[in-house]
């Protein structure tokens, strides 16, 4: 399995999970508050920090929840 990539998350308001998974939300590539996404992405809270996970499908993005 490819390394996962984690970016941080600037805005807020997202569907956060933590790494068990609960309250994870997939959304699709686009153009977002805190600039453009190419991909699909998971986004999941680590720590104190909002974090997201990028895939290139949205099957790939399913497998970091």
């Amino acid at each position: 399995m490819a390394a996962r990539r984690w970016h941080r998350v600037y805005a807020r308001g997202w569907y956060i999970s933590d790494n068990g998974k609960f309250n994870a939300q997939l959304r699709p590539a686009g153009t977002y508050p805190y600039g453009k996404c190419v991909r699909h992405y998971a986004v999941f809270h680590v720590g104190s920090d909002d974090m997201i996970g990028t895939a290139r499908t949205l099957r790939d993005a399913e497998k970091y929840l």
